[in-house]
C-alpha cells in the first residue's frame, strides 16, 4: 500500500487528473453565476468578484489541497487528528451543509417551475380571450 502512495505520476496520469479535478469544479454555475452575480452587484461588482473568487476558487482549491497533503480517505480523516468527536462533528456539518444546498436547489427548481406554468396559463388565457 506504501509502495502505491509513494510512486510518481506519469504526465499522462496527471492529465487525467487535472481533467477530473476540472470536470468536478467547473459547471454551468461557474460559467454563468458570475455574469449574473456583476449584474447584480452594480458598482459593487469588484467586491462581488473577491467573493466569488474567494468561496468559488480558492476554497475548493484548499480543500482538495487539504486530501492530498494530507492523504486522508474522507472527511472523517480530516478531522481525526483533532480527535474523534470533532472528526464525527465536522463530518455531519459538511453533510448538512450540501443537503441544505440541495434543498435550496429543490425549492429554486420548485419555483422556476411554477412561474414557467404561471406564464404559459396566462398566455393561453390571452389567446383565449381574443376569441
Amino acid at each position: 500500500m506504501n509502495d502505491e502512495k509513494s510512486r510518481k505520476l506519469t504526465w499522462k496520469q496527471y492529465l487525467v487528473v487535472a481533467s477530473l479535478l476540472f470536470g468536478l469544479f467547473f459547471g454551468a454555475g461557474n460559467l454563468i453565476f458570475p455574469l449574473h452575480l456583476g449584474q447584480l452587484a452594480g458598482a459593487n461588482w469588484g467586491s462581488a468578484a473577491v467573493g466569488f473568487l474567494i468561496t468559488g476558487v480558492l476554497l475548493p482549491l484548499l480543500s482538495v489541497l487539504a486530501v492530498a497533503i494530507t492523504r486522508a480517505g474522507g472527511v472523517y480523516d480530516i478531522g481525526k487528528p483533532l480527535g474523534a468527536g470533532f472528526a464525527v462533528v465536522f463530518m455531519v456539518l459538511i453533510h448538512a451543509t450540501r443537503l441544505s444546498v440541495l434543498y435550496l436547489v429543490h425549492q429554486e427548481q420548485l419555483l422556476f417551475h411554477s412561474q414557467l406554468v404561471w406564464h404559459h396559463l396566462s398566455l393561453r388565457t390571452c389567446k383565449l380571450s381574443h376569441y
